[in-house]
This record gives C-alpha cells, structure tokens and sequence, in this order.
C-alpha cells in the first residue's frame, strides 16, 4: 500500500496482482445556495437615509438571542420612500456588506400576505412545495426559518400588524424587518419602531440632480448665483421633500428634458 498527501488531502492506493482499490475523500457537505427573493431592482438614484440605514442595522444586525426574537419596524406616511428603504438595505447588506445569506419579501398586504409567504417555499425550493397546499407551505417555510439563520424577511406595507400573528416564526433564527404607515405594533412586541423623515433639503436637491442626470453644483458660490440650483432648491421645498413627489417630478423632467427652472414655472402653474 502506497500514501501520498496533496494539499492536506490523503490518498491511499492499495495495489494487488488482479486489483487495484482507490480510496477517494468524502465529498464536502452540500450547501444552500444563497438566495435574494426580493421582486424589485436596485434603485440607482437612492439618495440619503444614511442614518436611517446604519440604525437599522445596528439593530438588526445584533448578536444573541434577544436580537434574534426582535423585529425591526419603519413607519411612516405613503410617499415617504420606506419600501425604497427597505430594499436598499437589503442590496447593501447582501451584495456590498454581505451580512444575510437569504433575503425573502413579503408584500404583508391582506390580499396577499397569505399568498407571498406560501410563495418563499417555491423560491427555497422546500420539500414537496409543488404540491403542498397553502397552509403547508407557511408551516414549511415557518419550519425553515426557524431552522436556518442569516437571513432577512421583510414584510412591506405591514400597514395592518396585527395580520402577521400567525406568519410570524415563534423561534426565528434570522432577522424580521417591517415597513408600515401604522406606528404602533404591540400585537407584534415591536417597541421603539423608526420613524422615516422627510429628505433634508440637500437630500432632496442631490436627488433631483442625480435624477435628471445632472451633476449638483459642489461649490457654493455657483449655487447662489445659479437660476438653476435656485429653482431647484425652491422646487424641493414646495414638494414636501418628499421622496415619491420628487421621483415623479425628476422622471418627467428627465424625459421631456425640462430645466428645473422650466418645470417650477409650469408646476405653480
């Protein structure tokens, strides 16, 4: 019998007058595959919320088992930008700072919290999923998160809590993040939820700059004798601040290649 070792792995060759035995290695443990369940593309023009994404994750991204059993809420008014939130914490803490091995998403509304949860055991490819029924599967996919752990489960538009009761895992292993226009979720035993802000002004300014593909004036002398940062600035405020509004007003400035000065004059109009 003959040994050789190459890079930490051992060979035995046993060789006889009729038969040669070869003895290989077990093969490695079979793992899952990582997994990003999430139905919405990066936002490229994401602007701000810098504070608002390093609390969450200070949050969620604790260790130990009272962190495990305690979701993390963001509320606020529609418009606010917290579904765009809670999609951009997700592509930064599974892409760019790789902290979940799983993202699931859930839209937690009342026609289809049922239905999208069932859908995270297709997207797993849970035993029998094919042919479970409803409720198999939300047993199956409780059972799963209560057996694996990094990952990240967000409920959108959780804007009725109490409706996540029997979707909620009793002994999670991974993370719970909600976005809703309630502010209270004591039939979850979420304290302390976090509450979305408008956009600061410079926020705002910066993101409808980027929106229409527009550098931002860096330098303050230029902004104070541009017509253009002016309108800006003056457009951002009678908008609100708010993320959706000045979504929808860079859009249509983008496509029909309006200054802001232009879209200002029409918008008051």
């Amino acid at each position: 019998m003959t040994q050789s070792n190459y890079g930490g792995t051992n060979y035995q060759i046993q060789t006889g007058e009729n038969n040669t035995n070869v003895f290989h290695p077990a093969p490695p443990p079979a793992i899952e595959p990582r997994h990003f369940q999430i139905p919405f593309a990066r936002n490229p023009y994401f602007t701000g919320r810098s504070d608002l994404l390093t609390a969450l994750h200070e949050t969620l991204g604790q260790t130990g088992a009272a962190a495990l059993n305690q979701a993390k809420a963001i509320y606020g008014l529609g418009g606010m930008g917290k579904t765009q939130t809670a999609i951009e914490y997700a592509y930064r803490y599974f892409q760019d700072q790789p902290f979940y091995e799983w993202v699931l998403w859930v839209n937690a509304s009342e026609l289809t919290l049922a239905a999208d949860f069932g859908a995270i055991a297709s997207g797993l490819a849970l035993p029998n999923h094919e042919a479970q029924k409803l409720e198999e599967k939300t047993a199956a996919v409780s059972h799963w998160l209560e057996t694996h752990d990094r990952w990240l489960l967000i409920f959108d538009n959780a804007d009725d809590p109490a409706l996540l009761k029997p979707f909620r895992p009793r002994n999670p292993q991974g993370r719970i993040l909600l976005t809703s226009r309630a502010q209270v979720f004591d039939a979850l035993e979420i304290a302390r939820p976090i509450a979305v802000q408008d956009m600061t002004a410079l926020e705002a300014i910066t993101f409808l700059f980027h929106r229409v593909d527009q550098a931002p004036f860096c330098n303050l002398e230029q902004r104070e004798n541009s017509l253009e940062w002016q309108a800006t600035e003056q457009l951002a405020k009678e908008l609100g601040y708010l993320p959706l509004a000045l979504e929808q007003a860079g859009a249509y400035m983008r496509v029909k290649k309006l200054s802001f000065d232009k879209y200002l004059k029409s918008y008051r109009k």
